[in-house]
């Protein structure tokens, strides 16, 4: 290879898409539940709504255990606790 040229990631285009993207979620798209303003804003909607039954992140509940373990074992001993990087794998 004689020469090469870098090619950015984001080129001008993109870069353009990405921001109209963003201006349209946020003049249209709800910051809580993600719907379209106009549907979730409107008051007829609220007796429309079916909510199921929530889903459990079982990852979550798995780390949320440990901590509950750690926080009984040292307490408020426990110092920094909000610096700690918890992080899970599942087994085979």
């Amino acid at each position: 290879m004689v020469a090469s040229t870098l090619e950015p990631e984001w080129d001008d285009v993109e870069q353009q898409w990405m921001l109209a993207l963003a201006a349209w979620r946020e003049q249209h798209l709800c910051p809580l539940c993600g719907m379209e303003k106009s549907i979730c804003q409107d008051p007829a909607t609220e007796f429309k709504v079916s909510v199921p039954p929530p889903i459990r992140c079982h990852v979550t509940t798995a780390i949320r255990r440990e901590q509950s373990a750690r926080h009984q074992q040292y307490g408020t001993a426990g110092t920094h606790d909000d610096a700690l990087l918890w992080g899970a794998s599942v087994a085979d």
